[in-house]
């Protein structure tokens, strides 16, 4: 959208009785945040309040601005047209061109009654996720049961023999989201191989809670604390590390980071209970570090992010080998995000710069546990409020 139309939209709400209230300006939000763009609002902002935040947003280092869009869709709303949904000035609205983004779900679910050596059978679907709106490409119907220890090698070969999901153009972004059960949390799908390559070199792999996406009951709290994923870049050029809330085991192990930007006080935890109490005196947190090596054999790590899920957060991270937090948290402000919702991609990017590294560097064990309560299909699970609308193949 160009200057001179962004000011005929401008003219037309000047004409306007009644302009949009904080639920149109909250269902406008969530389709900028589906196309990627940055979008500093919570959800109870009015009109004039968002329109002065999507403008501080503007600028800065990898900006993309909502505002554009944003507009063009109150435009829509009152009758004022400026072009099609989803044409080029859309897709491109202050990025240059933003490009189609397909998301990669992949599902591992146990097999049979809950066992102590669990068998998993793997799933997936790929969807086009444009406008808040989830169109299913392809399927993967599930596979025979695997062992824990075979999921690498035989995920691996699902993935690479799924032809349909290769991005056979320019243009087009992926992500691939794992939806991994209780049992699973700690896997490392990231280091799945599809064909010659490492998958989380090539693109954005996240881990999700399954029992989450599939528990109604859970979801009130998630929606919640995701609102504040979606913040305001960080001021001064700090880092949107410093809104990562660090814990820490008090058994011994390492100590949280303990930078003195950081906007919660890391939490030094015996029980599941402590925790429990630290997340409900900070609803607003919405990103945990944590400072060990997430076993799900360990009970008092299963527990705090058992805990962590269950109260909402919908955002974890941590180094697989259990090595120093704080270099996970300088690596992090190296590139430094503006914005937690940048995290996938700039973890993305770590691991991609580390392909050659030693194997003891920090960047070749994060995980990432990345949950997004809109990008959900209704087709799969009960529907929510909130959840992305969802349209089955043509």
């Amino acid at each position: 959208m160009g200057t001179k139309t962004m000011l005929e939209v401008y003219l037309a709400l000047n004409h306007t009785v009644e302009l949009p209230g904080p639920a149109e300006v909250a269902e406008y939000a969530h389709h900028c945040r589906a196309a990627g763009l940055d979008t500093p609002l919570q959800g109870s902002e009015d009109f004039f309040r968002a329109l002065w935040l999507l403008n501080q947003a503007r600028t800065g280092p990898g900006a993309t601005p909502a505002l554009p869009m944003f507009l063009e869709l109150v435009a829509e709303d009152l009758g004022f047209r400026v072009g099609p949904r989803g044409s080029p000035s859309l897709a491109a609205a202050g990025s240059g061109g933003m490009p189609e983004l397909r998301v990669v779900q992949l599902r591992l679910e146990e097999d049979g009654a809950p066992s102590p050596a669990p068998r998993y059978r793997i799933s997936g679907a790929c969807y086009a996720y444009r406008d808040g709106v989830l169109k299913q490409l392809s399927t993967r119907d599930p596979t025979e049961p695997f062992a824990r220890d075979e999921l690498v090698d035989r995920g691996s070969e699902v993935v690479s023999e799924w032809g349909e999901v290769a991005p056979t153009r320019r243009g087009v972004t992926m992500r691939f989201e794992f939806l991994l059960p209780w049992s699973l949390l700690d896997h490392a799908p990231d280091l799945w191989r599809v064909s010659e390559y490492v998958l989380g070199h090539r693109f954005p792999v996240v881990i999700r809670s399954l029992d989450r996406y599939q528990n109604p009951w859970m979801h009130e709290p998630w929606l919640e604390r995701w609102q504040h994923i979606t913040c305001a870049a960080q001021p001064g050029g700090a880092s949107a590390a410093d809104d990562i809330g660090w814990l820490a085991l008090a058994d011994g192990r390492a100590a949280a980071p303990g930078a003195s930007s950081c906007r919660w006080p890391p939490l030094r935890f015996r029980t599941a209970e402590e925790v429990s109490a630290w997340l409900r005196k900070h609803p607003p947190l919405a990103c945990l570090g944590l400072a060990f090596g997430y076993d799900n054999h360990d009970p008092a790590a299963a527990q705090a992010v058992k805990q962590a899920i269950v109260h909402g957060v919908p955002a974890l991270l941590w180094r697989r080998d259990g090595g120093d937090p704080s270099e996970l948290d300088s690596s992090l402000r190296d590139p430094s995000p503006s914005f937690l919702e940048h995290l996938p991609v700039t973890v993305h990017q770590l691991r991609n710069a580390a392909a050659d590294a030693p194997e003891h560097d920090v960047r070749r064990h994060v995980s990432l546990l990345w949950d997004d309560p809109y990008c959900v299909a209704r087709a799969q699970d009960k529907s929510f409020p909130g959840m992305s609308s969802y349209r089955p193949p043509e």
